[in-house]
């Protein structure tokens, strides 16, 4: 054979098993494996799109592809409520879940969800991982948490002008958890359970007649905004999402791939993947306000503290079921509150 052909031939063969040069290394011993990651957001949501699929993208780089992870968006693997069991049970090897879905689970985390606590989503997701990274592994044992967040604060929406916690007598709202429904019982008014796909059809049918949502959500994917014409600006409420991770699935892992999905599941990476939630929240503010149709009103300093006042017994339910867990609410709250103030995150 010529020595052009060999040369040829090798190349090829090089070429065919990844020998050539500019191939990634791999540790000897790296096994490749594929993560399910299971969320129930359409794709088109914004956190699929700028926290969920980057996240995973980051991972596979990282790992120098060993780690893959498959993503199944819109509940393909299970309803909303149940992903924190999906992660314990390995249904999924990753799971995005709301705590809020199950009343009185996760009272620690239930913190996020105060009213009048978040100013700030994204530098208050790296805030809030930091101040729950102590409670998570009594809170939620079952599975490895890796990350958690907060969306943008969310306001009220509805079919008739509210301005002070007197106009939610009778009022029939969708609440975003559990603490809102309490929230609207406390002012007179009552919680209908509708999953959000359903929301804009229960408002036009008179199911119920009021949203809680931040500003960008109501706009994108649901076209909420087109259902409602008053909106209430106030920093109303909060909430936390987190992704969980099966242990089971994580020690199966390399050592070099632990290091890999602990080094994306940090405060830092936290904030990452609120970012870009948060910013569609901005976003959506500036459109709803611009919207000639949309009557926003903004509440005096009197009607805030009304407002403050109304809802206060809220915390309270809320230091209590801390406390009949063995936790101290009074010093959890308040060391919250003081990193959300250093970092500006606080609500107004």
């Amino acid at each position: 054979m010529q020595t052009s052909s060999i040369r040829t031939v090798w190349f090829l063969t090089a070429a065919a098993l990844g020998l050539g040069a500019a191939a990634a290394p791999r540790p000897a011993d790296a096994q490749t494996v594929t993560l399910r990651y299971s969320h129930w957001l359409p794709p088109v949501h914004v956190v699929h799109r700028t926290g969920i699929a980057p996240w995973s993208e980051s991972v596979k780089k990282a790992s120098n592809g060993t780690i893959n992870v498959q993503i199944f968006p819109a509940q393909q693997l299970g309803q909303a409520g149940d992903h924190y069991d999906m992660a314990k049970d390995g249904v999924a090897d990753l799971t995005y879940f709301n705590p809020g879905y199950q009343a009185g689970r996760f009272p620690m985390a239930g913190i996020a969800e105060l009213p009048f606590l978040i100013g700030d989503a994204a530098a208050g997701s790296e805030v809030f991982h930091k101040w729950y990274a102590k409670y998570a592994e009594k809170e939620m044992p079952d599975i490895r948490v890796c990350n958690m967040f907060l969306f943008a604060p969310g306001a009220l929406h509805s079919k008739k002008q509210i301005k002070v916690p007197a106009d939610m007598k009778g009022v029939k709202g969708r609440a975003a958890h559990a603490t809102l429904a309490r929230t609207f019982a406390l002012l007179g008014g009552s919680s209908v359970p509708v999953p959000v796909p359903e929301a804009r059809d229960a408002l036009e049918r008179g199911v119920v007649e009021l949203m809680t949502a931040p500003w960008g959500s109501m706009i994108r994917p649901w076209a909420l905004d087109k259902a409602v014409q008053y909106t209430l600006d106030m920093s109303f409420y909060s909430g936390l999402n987190l992704i969980g991770m099966n242990k089971a699935a994580y020690n199966r892992l390399s050592a070099d791939q632990k290091k890999v999905i602990d080094s994306h599941c940090t405060p830092e990476w936290s904030r990452k993947i609120g970012e870009g939630w948060a910013e569609n929240e901005r976003k959506g503010r500036d459109e709803m306000k611009a919207q000639k149709t949309r009557t926003v009103y903004t509440p005096t300093a009197g009607e805030v503290k009304l407002w403050r006042d109304a809802m206060a017994p809220i915390t309270d339910q809320w230091k209590k079921a801390v406390a009949d867990r063995g936790f101290d609410g009074n010093a959890a709250l308040a060391e919250l509150q003081s990193a959300l103030r250093s970092a500006k995150a606080s609500a107004q």
